[in-house]
């Protein structure tokens, strides 16, 4: 449960998880689980995963090596957060900035908006910025990204396709009941 932060009605904000921590992590989910939460949960209004990983971000300044989040279509909307300055993700193409990526490598320049930039080797679009306040559970992120489809993954290294999941409690289900 997340509290104290500028999310929209933030007590019936969840990370889910599966299990105890492995090596200290919480384990995440395949697409399909989270495809079953979605359609069978009596306790949750929606379900968006996410994952973050180092990637690449390419300007006219030059290479820089930034935290990059790839988001599924209702992580916001979950959350009740969007962007400061344009508009929500909208498509696989497109990017938002977080306000210090956006204040320091793009000078904080209104106009970067609907410029095309590289990141990870694909041209994706900046589309807006992020709240100079929101945050989500790990180090400051810098671009946030419509999540793609689930990588391909052996049995050996099957770890590689989990990603983690927030959802919101529906209206009326408390806390235990959800964790039930």
């Amino acid at each position: 449960f997340s509290h104290g932060l500028s999310y929209r009605d933030p007590s019936r904000v969840v990370v889910l998880a599966q299990g105890s921590p492995y090596f200290g992590i919480r384990m995440g989910f395949r697409d399909r689980e989270t495809a079953v939460f979605r359609a069978r949960s009596r306790t949750l209004e929606g379900v968006a995963t996410y994952s973050w990983t180092s990637t690449i971000f390419q300007s006219p300044r030059g290479h820089r090596e930034v935290l990059a989040a790839e988001v599924g279509p209702q992580f916001f909307n979950i959350l009740g957060v969007g962007p400061a300055l344009g508009q929500a993700l909208d498509g696989p193409e497109t990017f938002l900035a977080s306000y210090d990526f956006w204040k320091t490598e793009l000078r904080g320049n209104p106009a970067a908006i609907g410029e095309n930039y590289e990141i990870g080797g694909r041209p994706l679009r900046l589309v807006g910025v992020m709240p100079h306040s929101f945050s989500f559970l790990s180090a400051p992120i810098a671009v946030w990204i419509a999540v793609g489809p689930e990588q391909s993954v052996t049995a050996g290294r099957w770890w590689l396709a989990l990603r983690g999941a927030v959802a919101r409690l529906r209206p009326g289900v408390s806390q235990a009941a959800a964790e039930k």
